[in-house]
């Protein structure tokens, strides 16, 4: 039967009651500004990365191409002649590395994705890519604090009683200080790198046009799909430039944890006043990343607890409030000493309507369930299969690798071989692709972030067998909301009018 798929809570109506928002003054207005700004943003962000994944040949870009192909030679010929990095890793690993050696911050951003993706990737090729997340250079001294006055308009000493020079943390669009606004609260400001948003539009125009090339000449990349990718890439990267869109971020997510009585899990409040595009004051949290919370900490980390913590706060966003953390790596999780988690860094999010998000939980479901069926229905109902296909061919290639999915059940984490286990779901991946398919955005960030659990197990709870805690976790939801849940697996999801079927 077609049953309409429960709404999700309204966040701006639980924001007007929320004792979080309310502690900060002038929060409810600075939430107002936000959301307009991201009502008239977004649709231009979408427009613009669409634009950039298009092959546009001009001068200029003909021009970057030339350059970054130079470069990309010139990094390998050193290659050749690095005996030691020959012996550190495979040919496959060193090719990346000139290639993002090669470009520009868009490369670099690619890089530091391997680099804080522990217990995802072989560790070969995170240990190959740590250059990008530590080697990354601050900016020259000064440049921030003129970047803070330029972008509110005031001198540095009219906003902060003091302002640490020295950033704590440095990356590729942005470095943060710690600071002390003048009625003593202590704070942490963002600032973005100048010239960014040029720079990284350069990049995309050169990556589509070498993708279009590639895919002419090459069948196995015009099977990676890369054309699809692309302005994903780039939509998840210009929104991630906009300051003011992950203060709303920040907002909503918290909001929705505090409406749910997460309290464990603690999210920085922005300083009204102090958001613009590429400046953005907030709350300075306390934690260490996970992957450093034993060394800190010893004997008083329950890792055990603390996975069951992450885990049933990025189910519950999602699957309850349609709204999460996109980039739940090391650096972005904290532990506290008391046992509770701090996020920090909310400029990739995602959001999901109501069908979207009965189709994710009739996913995630039918992947605990290990029903090839059921997981391609979901996914071609999300978009993510096309329209005509030999729906029982997807099906039957996706019971291949069902043993995959069993071996994770059976085995706790750190009896896994990850190697293995890593070349098992690219060869899933490709045959999936085979069939057109092609991840909506919001399902890449999700899937993710269940990848991130898995290096939080093995940094914090290696004994943990993962996808058990998971579905313990989704029989507990199903108690805490057996409205929302128990009425999405009830029947099918009815379609928006005029939306086809697949």
């Amino acid at each position: 039967m077609n049953i309409a798929p429960p709404p999700l809570p309204d966040l701006d109506e639980l924001a007007v009651t929320s004792a979080w928002m309310a502690e900060q003054d002038g929060l409810a207005e600075e939430l107002d500004q936000l959301r307009a700004h991201a009502e008239r943003t977004l649709p231009r962000i979408r427009r613009q990365a669409e634009s950039l994944a298009k092959p546009h040949w001009s001068i200029t870009t003909a021009v970057a191409v030339l350059r970054t192909l130079l470069r990309f030679c010139w990094f390998s010929l050193l290659g050749l002649f690095d005996a030691g990095r020959q012996r550190r890793g495979s040919a496959g690993v060193r090719r990346a590395q000139q290639l993002v050696h090669a470009g520009g911050p868009a490369y670099v951003k690619v890089g530091q994705s391997i680099a804080t993706a522990q217990g995802l990737l072989p560790d070969e090729w995170v240990a190959a890519f740590a250059w990008c997340r530590d080697e990354v250079p601050p900016m020259p001294d000064g440049q921030a604090k003129l970047a803070v006055e330029a972008s509110l308009g005031r001198p540095i000493h009219e906003v902060f009683r003091s302002f640490d020079d020295v950033p704590r943390a440095a990356a590729s669009i942005a470095q943060v200080h710690e600071a002390v606004l003048l009625d003593g609260t202590e704070v942490v400001v963002k600032v973005q790198r100048p010239g960014l948003r040029r720079r990284f539009g350069a990049d995309f125009r050169v990556m589509s046009v070498l993708t279009a090339a590639i895919n002419k000449v090459s069948a196995s990349a015009r099977m990676s799909n890369a054309t699809e990718i692309l302005p994903l890439a780039a939509e998840l990267v210009l929104a991630e430039l906009d300051f003011r869109l992950e203060a709303l971020n920040m907002v909503h997510i918290a909001v929705a944890s505090e409406h749910a009585g997460t309290g464990f899990v603690r999210v920085p409040r922005p300083i009204p006043g102090l958001v613009t595009t590429d400046v953005l004051v907030m709350e300075r949290v306390p934690g260490v990343p996970y992957t450093s919370a034993v060394a800190r900490y010893g004997d008083a980390v329950d890792g055990g607890e603390l996975l069951r913590m992450a885990a049933s706060g990025v189910l519950e966003h999602a699957l309850i409030y349609g709204v999460f953390h996109g980039d739940l790596h090391s650096g972005n999780v904290l532990i506290t000493e008391t046992g509770t988690i701090s996020l920090v860094d909310y400029g990739v999010c995602g959001r999901i309507d109501a069908r979207e998000r009965a189709l994710l939980v009739r996913l995630l479901v039918a992947a605990m369930q290990q029903d090839s069926r059921g997981q391609i229905m979901a996914a071609a109902e999300m978009g993510a299969l096309p329209d005509g296909i030999d729906l029982e061919a997807a099906v039957a290639e996706l019971d291949k690798y069902q043993p995959l999915v069993t071996e994770f059940t059976d085995a706790t984490f750190d009896s896994l071989d990850l190697t293995l286990i890593t070349r098992q779901m690219r060869a899933l991946i490709a045959s999936l692709l085979k069939f057109g398919f092609k991840a909506p955005k919001e399902l890449v960030l999700f899937s993710r972030n269940l990848l991130y659990l898995n290096g939080f197990a093995a940094a914090l709870a290696p004994e943990t067998n993962m996808l058990r805690e998971l579905e313990a976790l989704l029989a507990h939801m199903t108690g805490k909301y057996p409205r929302e849940l128990t009425t999405i697996m009830l029947g099918a999801i009815v379609k928006p009018a005029g939306e086809a079927t697949a």
